[in-house]
């Protein structure tokens, strides 16, 4: 019995000497209250303690005593908080400091911040989420929209100043706008796709422009640039950063068994380029990052704030599980306020061992579910990280029935049709460049075309059109024809008819983009056109992301209308007619293109670097009176790339071959837009060139050009 009670004390005297007490609380600004995140937090005077997360909160476990944590944040007083009382969350708050940041220091030999980064850089293959070969996680998101009180400029004007005081006493009770997400990203091997299973935007039940906030979130801090609209801004992990940013180690933390050497970064002097700046918690075990923040040194307008925060999954991986994306746009300010968005993410159930299939990997970065919209308030609550606070709430209740109230959803669904070229009417939709154009074959083109709204016919649309040209003095119609046999593979039976004009000598493809604004200049100068009634049947097929394939037969009868006419060899016929059959097989292959589904409509959010088209032609002599027999290949590539501070390059290949003389209508001539009354750039075309000069079998063409951007020296 002695010996049992003796074990018995010897387990509880080593029990008790083993115990852990659970420290936590939150860091805040002691003005502002907002959290600060990637405090350093540390238990008594010593090594070991933790930083703080994305909302400033901060838990970690002891088995010593712990009588105070002393805090530490850039910019702020580092103080200590005496543990007096046990509570479960704490709140501590620092207050600004009024000194100066110190001057850049400048160290005897190496910098040793900067032998850290190179290590950083060294392992970054490794250690990017983005190399894995696939994962999975699913995420909530919320972004809050509200307006930044800039008293430089309020603190001016009156004290009682009417509009100033209603925005504030709005302010202190709800948001501006809010929105929440929940998606499952599936990623193999550089893809991605989001599928979006609950949206909800303050305003609208019904929203089509659901993830707004996810398109702003940065995944990783390991690559070379974070590209926000058209600026690219240096990242700190990339190759040789060291040469332009200056590194420094602000402290050393013990989080569990790892050291943590807390290092900030900003612009060397006297170096100019589009530049961040922030601080890196770099896990020195692994030389991976634990927490990252980024800060816009020149936004042009746009102060961005983003924060990401790491864990170690299954003891090898280190994963984003938070990520906070800020954004303050100074150039719109609305009375001494600016519009400033909130966006945080949290990035949950992450899978780093299922296989993610190939067919999980849609065509589509994002898909809406049809119901994401119905989620009811028991499903909200238990995919929020915490309850919305009265403020959120209000927000909603607000802006849902002042939405209700201006038609808000009706309004966005005509933005988002705006963005694919038409105007919504009811059930139909008015084809907005129908309505005018110019060339100088046609001169002034007046016209009308309509299609039938996506959400009219879901697995159909129907279009017609009608034009007048004033110069050639013809009228132009004609109609198209789309069938959707599946969705999900982008199969589509299509069809047209057409009494129009089309130039001479253009090279033609399959799946091709719609015109952009730089190609419609060279369009002006066009001057021959041949007038034809034309019919074309087809199928077309997405069924890999970026891939697209087409296969079709088209039938022409064209006219020559200025004063060409063609002699076939052997004869002595003078032609200004001919006939065309042809089976037409092609592809554009786009492997960086990103797009989304909203609803039944598809939108190009990004085209990608790089975009090859092919298409081969085989000319039918006597199907369907046609008078050619004729093989005919053409072949463009499209690239564009960014060169370290220096902007982005952007080529363009395109290749043309016929394999027997036929009329001008199918041969060659080079893009072009000389002219003696009109000199516009146009990308992709010869400026020296007139319309129509040359006339070839075949052609081959390189195209180079160079957006210095906002170039800077130094």
């Amino acid at each position: 019995m002695r010996k049992i009670l003796s074990v018995f004390l010897g387990v509880l005297i080593s029990v008790s000497g083993f115990s852990q007490e659970i420290i936590s609380g939150f860091v805040r600004d002691s003005l502002t209250n907002e959290p600060l995140v990637f405090a350093h937090v540390v238990l008594n005077d010593g090594p070991r303690g933790t930083t703080t997360d994305l909302n400033g909160f901060f838990r970690i476990r002891t088995s010593g005593a712990v009588s105070h944590v002393r805090i530490k944040y850039i910019g702020y007083q580092t103080r200590k908080f005496t543990l007096a009382a046990k509570a479960d969350s704490l709140v501590f708050k620092l207050p600004k400091s009024n000194t100066q940041l110190a001057e850049v220091k400048i160290f005897p030999g190496e910098n040793p911040a900067d032998r850290i980064i190179k290590n950083v850089v060294k392992n970054r293959k490794g250690n990017d989420p983005g190399n894995l070969p696939y994962f999975s996680y699913k995420a909530y998101e919320k972004t809050i929209f509200t307006l930044d009180e800039d008293t430089a400029i309020t603190n001016k004007r009156a004290a009682e100043d009417t509009m100033v005081v209603a925005v504030r006493n709005l302010l202190e009770k709800q948001h501006i706008m809010m929105s929440e997400n929940v998606y499952e990203r599936k990623f193999r091997n550089g893809k991605y796709t989001d599928n979006v299973e609950a949206t909800r935007f303050s305003g609208m039940k019904n929203p089509q422009f659901a993830m707004l906030a996810s398109q702003m979130q940065s995944f990783s801090f390991y690559k070379d640039y974070f590209t926000l609209g058209q600026q690219a801004f240096l990242g700190p992990i990339s190759p040789n950063s060291w040469n332009n940013y200056f590194f420094n180690i602000e402290d050393t933390l013990m989080v569990d068994q790892d050291t943590v050497i807390i290092i900030s970064y900003q612009p060397k002097k006297g170096k100019k380029f589009d530049a961040l700046r922030g601080q890196l918690h770099i896990n020195m075990t692994d030389l991976a990052l634990m927490n990252a923040s980024a800060n816009v040194v020149d936004g042009q307008g746009m102060e961005i704030k983003i924060q990401h925060r790491y864990e170690k999954l299954n003891d090898e991986t280190w994963f984003p599980t938070q990520l906070n994306t800020d954004f303050k746009m100074l150039g719109m300010n609305l009375g001494g306020f600016n519009i400033k968005g909130v966006g945080t993410t949290y990035n949950r159930e992450i899978d780093l061992q299922e296989k993610v299939r190939a067919i999980d990997i849609s065509s589509n970065t994002l898909k809406l579910d049809s119901k994401a919209h119905k989620k009811d308030s028991i499903y909200w609550s238990g995919e929020r990280e915490t309850p919305l606070s009265e403020k959120e709430l209000r927000t909603y209740h607000v802006i849902d029935s002042i939405g209700k109230e201006l038609k808000l959803e009706q309004r966005i669904k005509l933005l988002i049709a705006f963005g694919s070229g038409r105007f919504p009417i009811g059930p139909i939709e008015l084809d907005l460049d129908r309505i005018i154009d110019y060339n100088e074959y046609e001169g002034f083109r007046l016209g009308v075309g309509l299609h039938t709204s996506p959400d009219l016919i879901r697995w159909a649309n129907f279009g017609a059109y009608v034009a007048y040209g004033f110069r050639d003095k013809e009228v132009k119609y004609g109609g198209d024809a789309e069938f959707t046999l599946q969705k999900n593979l982008g199969l589509q039976l299509r069809g047209a008819y057409y009494h129009d004009v089309r130039e001479i000598g253009a090279q033609e493809f399959l799946v091709d983009d719609s015109r952009s604004l730089g190609s419609m200049y060279s369009d002006l100068v066009i001057q021959r056109m041949d007038l034809m009634n034309a019919w074309n049947a087809g199928i077309r097929i997405n069924p890999l992301r970026g891939w697209y394939f087409e296969a079709q037969f088209r039938h022409q009868n064209a006219e020559s209308k200025h004063g060409y006419r063609y002699v076939p060899e052997n004869t002595t016929d003078s032609l200004t007619k001919a006939q065309y059959a042809e089976v037409r097989i092609g592809f554009r292959f786009a492997p960086f293109e990103k797009k989304m589904r909203l609803g039944n409509r598809e939108i190009i959010q990004d085209k990608g670097a790089v975009i090859l088209w092919a298409t081969v032609t085989k000319g039918l002599k006597g199907i369907l009176s046609s008078d050619f027999d004729y093989w005919k290949a053409d072949l463009k590539l499209q690239g564009k790339f960014r060169i370290r501070k220096v902007g982005m390059e952007f080529w363009q290949l395109s290749a043309g071959w016929i394999s027997d003389p036929v009329p001008y209508l199918k041969m060659y001539t080079p893009k072009s837009n000389y002219d003696n009354d009109v000199s516009l750039f146009s990308p992709n075309s010869f400026e020296t060139i007139r319309p129509n000069e040359f006339l070839n079998q075949y052609q081959i063409a390189l195209h180079q050009r160079h957006n210095f951007g906002s170039l800077k020296t130094g």
